[in-house]
C-alpha cells in the first residue's frame, strides 16, 4: 500500500511539474498597437491607457505559483473522492476501511497545506510589494 501511494504521489508531483513548466506564459507580441494612432475620444472608448501594463517577474511567478497550488488543491479533493470511493468498495473489511480513511485524511491535509500556502504566499508577496495578485 505504501509503494502505491508513494507511486501515485511521485506521478502527481512529475505531472505538476510538467503542467508547471508548460504554464509559464511567454509574451506575444501584436504587430500594431491600435492606441498608438487612436486620438483621445477613441482611446477612451477602447480602454487605452497611457501606460501600458507589462509583465513583471513578479507578476509571473504569482502567476506560476496560482497554477500549482490549484494544481495541488484539485490533486487533494481527487485524493478525498479516491478515498471515498474506497470505502465504499471496502465491504466491511477493515484493512480496506483504514486504508480508505488514511486516504482521505491525507487528501485533506493535503487540502489543508495547499489553502495554508496559498495565504502563505499572498501575504508574503503583498508584504514585500510585488506586484500582481494571486
Amino acid at each position: 500500500m505504501k509503494r502505491r501511494f508513494v507511486t501515485i504521489l511521485t506521478v502527481c508531483a512529475m505531472l505538476l511539474c510538467g503542467i508547471g513548466l508548460v504554464s509559464v506564459p511567454s509574451p506575444a507580441y501584436a504587430a500594431k498597437n491600435v492606441c498608438d494612432d487612436a486620438d483621445a475620444t477613441m482611446k477612451e472608448v477602447l480602454g487605452c491607457k497611457d501606460e501600458q501594463k507589462k509583465a513583471t517577474v513578479g507578476t509571473v511567478i504569482n502567476a506560476w505559483i496560482a497554477v500549482v497550488l490549484s494544481f495541488v488543491g484539485v490533486a487533494a479533493i481527487v485524493m478525498i473522492v479516491i478515498g471515498g470511493v474506497f470505502y465504499t468498495k471496502s465491504m466491511g473489511d477493515p484493512g480496506k476501511a483504514k486504508r480508505a480513511r488514511d486516504t482521505i485524511i491525507y487528501g485533506v491535509v493535503g487540502l489543508i497545506v495547499a489553502l495554508l500556502a496559498y495565504a502563505i504566499v499572498a501575504l508574503v508577496t503583498e508584504n514585500i510589494g510585488v506586484s500582481g495578485k494571486l
